[in-house]
């Protein structure tokens, strides 16, 4: 039951809604949105894991981790009505992929990590072929060598590597801890962008 949770609602649920939503947001309003998840994530596991509960400390740091991502990006958010969809997405992305890391933390810790993951990712593969087909999108390959080489990159170390570390992690760390995953995440991939677009333009502009 815990695999078939986690395939449907972190990898089916939460990767959908997030994709979708991201194709319609800038990547400053996604980073705001989906650091939401520690807060979602507190309140979940206060709820459901014994032993993991809100403290005044616990509950500023995730406040402060959340200040600190709208200070980083609210310069270039811009509130547009017709985002309200995507954005409820990106918050329903967030309380998804809270549930699947408090249901594995309360049921999943006896399980290997690569036997949890493997079958959840091919359940929400299949779960996402079948609304992508419903959605009248069919089921379509990348065309060229380089899409190839993003979603392989993407399907390897963004997703297989990702959550294996992820799931070895929440044996023996708190739910509420790797949620901060969420925080980090937009902040280093400014700091990379930065160097990486910088040099780029260096090498490419002398």
């Amino acid at each position: 039951a815990l695999i078939v949770w986690v395939g449907l609602v972190l990898f089916g649920a939460d990767y959908g809604l997030i994709y979708w939503g991201e194709q319609f947001l800038d990547s400053g309003m996604t980073s705001i949105l989906f650091a939401l998840l520690p807060l979602v994530t507190i309140g979940f596991a206060h709820l459901y894991v014994p032993g993991d509960r809100i403290t005044p400390r616990k509950l500023a740091g995730t406040v402060l981790a959340f200040v600190g991502i709208v200070a980083l990006f609210g310069d270039r958010v811009r509130l547009d009505p017709a985002g309200l969809g995507p954005m409820l997405a990106i918050v329903g992305s967030t309380v998804c992929a809270a549930a699947s890391g408090v249901a594995t933390k309360r049921h999943g810790t006896h399980i290997h990590p690569a036997a949890l993951n493997a079958p959840a990712m091919l359940i929400g593969a299949a779960a996402l072929a079948v609304a992508s087909i419903v959605a009248g999108d069919g089921l379509l390959l990348p065309r060229d060598a380089a899409t190839w080489a993003a979603v392989m990159y993407l399907a390897i170390a963004g997703s297989v590597v990702t959550f294996l570390i992820y799931f070895t992690l929440l044996k023996t760390w708190t739910v509420t801890s790797l949620s901060f995953i969420s925080v980090f995440t937009p902040a280093i991939a400014m700091i990379l962008g930065f160097v990486f677009l910088e040099l780029d333009y260096e090498v490419h502009g002398s």
